[in-house]
């Protein structure tokens, strides 16, 4: 987060469970950490990102009676990108339903942070008789936001392929970061860590999100912050229309906490999803009736 950003604290404190390989078939492993127990919910970072961004809003879904698993996307955190190679959010939507049978679990709901957005959505849309609550924090919509601005898809393509010259590499790789770190990203990163992200921002298909969002079908909560400085209001607002008006959809609008709500935010947030999934939950039960 940037250093500009400095709302409020409104959040338990930070919890970070052992995170450990979760075997989902076929010799692959997916890196989680989980807490709590009741209905699972499945949390998925941004780019960059790791479980660790959930360290606030995980213990916060617990204490409501909800099991909280916070999930290494392949290619972040301790999850090699091989255990699920998939660069388009169509593809890895799938990913949410290895790790729920993995965990013996036939029905989750699914949070997604930012980038890890796209994927929940088509998570619910594909597989809407398991997913019952469907949670946008901050997330990538159907129109580009301010975080895409600086390198648009197409230049990222470039960057990605470029990435795989060693000579252009090394040239890269100072003046890449600069521009993370001037977007509010801590830390550095490895050419071929960026490589990736670059990847997976390029396969990016905003008309595709569009046509998804109509066919999702269970609630729906989108958390964003009036100060976000990647992702601006106009482009939260426009997710929220994309939905059809036959979904139940809860937009919390902040004045303040910036791009990471699910720790300046996470008791509110917790709250507003609790009870989300206890209306899928009643929903469920009227229908069966």
């Amino acid at each position: 987060m940037a250093d500009r950003e400095k709302p409020t604290l409104d959040a338990p404190a930070p919890t970070d469970p052992a995170p450990y390989a979760l075997p989902i078939g076929h010799g692959k492993s997916i890196h989680i950490a989980e807490e709590g127990a009741g209905p699972l919910v499945m949390m998925l970072h941004g780019v960059p990102g790791s479980l660790r961004d959930f360290r606030y809003l995980g213990p916060a879904l617990a204490a409501r009676g909800m099991r909280a698993v916070r999930i290494d996307f392949p290619g972040f955190g301790q999850t090699p990108f091989d255990a699920f190679p998939a660069f388009k959010a169509s593809n890895r939507a799938a990913l949410f339903v290895h790790i729920a049978d993995a965990l013996g679990a036939e029905t989750f709901s699914v949070i997604g942070h930012s980038f890890g957005g796209a994927a929940c959505f088509f998570a619910a849309a594909q597989f809407e008789h398991r997913v019952r609550a469907l949670g946008l924090i901050s997330s990538l919509g159907v129109v580009r936001h301010r975080g895409f601005s600086p390198v648009p898809p197409p230049m990222m393509r470039l960057l990605a392929r470029a990435a795989r010259v060693p000579a252009l590499a090394a040239r890269m790789e100072g003046p890449a970061n600069a521009l993370y770190a001037g977007m509010g990203f801590k830390g550095t990163f490895s050419i071929e860590e960026m490589a990736l992200h670059a990847q997976l921002v390029a396969a990016v298909d905003f008309k595709e999100h569009r046509q998804v969002l109509r066919k999702v079908r269970c609630p729906v909560l989108i958390a964003s912050a009036e100060d976000d400085p990647l992702v601006d209001a106009r482009a939260q607002h426009k997710l929220a229309d994309a939905f059809s008006d036959r979904v139940y959809l809860r937009h919390v609008h902040t004045r303040e906490g910036g791009h990471y709500l699910q720790k300046f935010a996470a008791h509110p947030l917790a709250a507003h999803f609790a009870d989300i999934v206890a209306r899928a939950q009643h929903a469920r039960f009227a229908d069966a009736a």
